[in-house]
């Protein structure tokens, strides 16, 4: 059970909307994330109560039991176990590798669902395991190329580790379903593992659907006359590419087929974005010859 105030762990107002609850959990997730606290147990216990608040308030049917126990003074079975009638249940967390029980059953109903009582006697019911919803972080390559990721849970105090195939070009909160592998099931088969994909940023990347970007810095003398410049690839690999005469700043060149691959979609490209350097300061002889420069142009200044 726990008394905490969700809303304000996340910093919203009890009104909030969804969209405003999900960023400010994206926000102090990234703020509090262990891997930027490497060591600190405060900002790990802080990212954990974070996830906690989101888990329970971006989902409308536990929002909706949450705000009942607050305004009747009850307190929320949340917390991290809790014993009923001799079984134990764990709460979901989303992030950080972290999965748990999930559970949008009154009290009343919960135990209707596991026992059926005939003549005085109770008689345990099979039951179909809870699925269980978790994040997990990709990296800008895996999401790119696919690759496999290892994610690490506890379920019922049972630690497992599972190898997961990514396929290439997953998007952003793209959701991965394991089925039977969520919380065992009472006579039953197990539920499914629910995971939502979330991209990391990599610096001097971008992605636009099944297009990769990346910025490649010239000068003004080469943007004028044109010249070769090398750029390397996500995957490391160096290209040489021709830059044209007269080219522009956030001008694209491409690199055909060398962007996103996925199933079912023709394949994305790659694409070199020019990012012209003016030089800051000039000297005179260098004023002299740009305003020759404007004067054969026709440029005013």
């Amino acid at each position: 059970m726990t008394n905490k105030d969700y809303y304000k762990i996340l910093g919203v107002d009890e009104k909030a909307r969804s969209s405003e609850i999900k960023k400010s959990y994206r926000r102090l997730a990234k703020q509090y994330h262990p891997d930027s606290h490497p060591g600190d147990k405060a900002a790990e216990a802080r990212f954990k109560e974070i996830a906690e608040a989101y888990e329970v308030l971006s989902d409308d049917k536990k929002r909706q039991q949450y705000d009942q126990f607050r305004k009747f003074g009850g307190a929320f079975p949340g917390g991290s176990f809790e014993d009923i009638g001799g079984f134990r249940f764990e709460r979901r967390s989303p992030g950080g590798g972290i999965s748990d029980f999930d559970s949008d059953l009154g009290f009343g109903d919960l135990f209707s669902r596991f026992f059926d009582r005939n003549g005085g006697r109770t008689r345990s019911r099979s039951m179909r395991g809870q699925d269980i919803h978790a994040d997990i972080q990709i990296t800008f390559e895996v999401a790119v190329y696919g690759g496999k990721q290892t994610l690490s849970f506890n379920v019922g105090g049972k630690s497992t580790t599972l190898s997961i195939n990514i396929k290439p070009g997953i998007e952003d909160e793209e959701k991965i379903r394991l089925r039977g592998q969520g919380a065992r099931g009472l006579g039953s088969e197990a539920g499914d593992l629910f995971l939502t994909a979330h991209i990391l940023p990599r610096p001097g990347f971008r992605r636009e659907g099944q297009t990769i970007i990346s910025t490649v810095e010239i000068n003004l003398v080469q943007a004028l006359l044109g010249t070769k410049i090398q750029a390397q690839t996500l995957q490391g690999t160096k290209v040489e590419i021709k830059v044209p005469p007269g080219s522009q700043n956030g001008q694209r060149l491409r690199l055909k087929g060398l962007g996103i691959n996925s199933a079912g979609k023709p394949p994305g490209d790659y694409f070199i974005e020019l990012s012209i350097a003016l030089p800051e300061k000039l000297n005179d002889a260098q004023k002299r010859i740009i305003e020759e420069f404007a004067r054969e142009s026709g440029i005013k200044y």
